[in-house]
């Protein structure tokens, strides 16, 4: 049979990402046709992303993941904005 693929965009938080992965590894252990990409959205100073997704990357061979380049100038994140809103 063909394989299936799930594009997952989680917020730019690790927590979002973190659920996202658990639900991505509890969906491919139920079938193994299912394969995910994981687009991932940094915001500035959040590097410890990047270890996290490596520490998982490899132990994770049907999850894919793709980062999107920062923008070279951001807007600025006000204090009554959400990183929804901002996103």
């Amino acid at each position: 049979m063909e394989n299936t693929e799930l594009i997952f965009i989680p917020t730019p938080t690790v927590g979002h990402l973190v659920s996202f992965l658990e639900f991505a590894t509890r969906l491919i252990d139920q079938d193994d046709r299912i394969r995910v990409t994981i687009i991932l959205m940094k915001l500035q100073g959040q590097s410890h992303l990047d270890t996290y997704v490596n520490s998982i990357a490899s132990s994770q061979p049907f999850v894919r993941f793709i980062d999107v380049p920062e923008l070279v100038e951001k807007p600025a994140l006000g204090s009554t904005q959400s990183v929804e809103a901002f996103v």
